[in-house]
């Protein structure tokens, strides 16, 4: 919900018309304080009217931003439908978020007391009858998507686990395991 309008409708239109109409231009802080605003909200409607008329690019025309306002909230709707949730991993489990099938998960290095250089590798179990029904079982030792990550879906519901090594000279001289249950409800 937006926040109610300091100034009301009428008065911002007289005010830039008022500006936009003189020859030479006011000084808006001395138009300000003659309509009784504060001279940055003169500014900003000022330049919104530039905007709005294509005389500046630097900020989207109202009906542009509107469009874009609308935009936001729908994307954040179908993302609240469709089960993405832009948070940690380790969150959803510790609160029992379901983990939905057909989305992408990145896991992700966040702290690592080994000096570098070392090398990040990764282990990818699934388990149960779905994933012995596919013959995707997988536990190969694989590298990183990118540096300090790996990205993977959750193609199929089950109990899934993920294993990072950080290894150090041949070594591995770090480890963690975090466990993926992907929902069998949901979609």
């Amino acid at each position: 919900m937006a926040a109610p309008k300091k100034y009301p409708d009428e008065l911002r239109a007289r005010a830039v018309r008022l500006y936009r109409e003189s020859d030479p231009k006011p000084v808006i802080r001395r138009l300000a304080e003659q309509l009784g605003v504060h001279h940055e909200a003169l500014r900003n409607w000022i330049r919104q009217a530039e905007a709005d008329a294509g005389e500046r690019t630097d900020r989207p025309a109202t009906d542009m931003a509107e469009e874009n306002r609308r935009l936001r909230r729908e994307v954040a709707e179908l993302r609240r439908v469709n089960g993405w949730r832009p948070t940690l991993l380790r969150t959803m489990l510790r609160d029992r978020t379901p983990l939905l099938v057909n989305k992408g998960l990145d896991f992700t290095i966040t702290e690592c007391d080994v000096p570098e250089p070392y090398d990040v590798k990764w282990k990818v179990l699934n388990r149960g009858e779905e994933a012995e029904r596919r013959d995707n079982i997988r536990g190969q030792i694989i590298a990183s998507s990118r540096p300090g990550v790996r990205h993977e879906r959750t193609s199929f519901r089950g109990e899934h686990v993920v294993e990072c090594y950080i290894i150090k000279d041949g070594i591995v001289v770090a480890r963690d395991t975090i466990d993926v249950p992907i929902s069998t409800n949901g979609a």
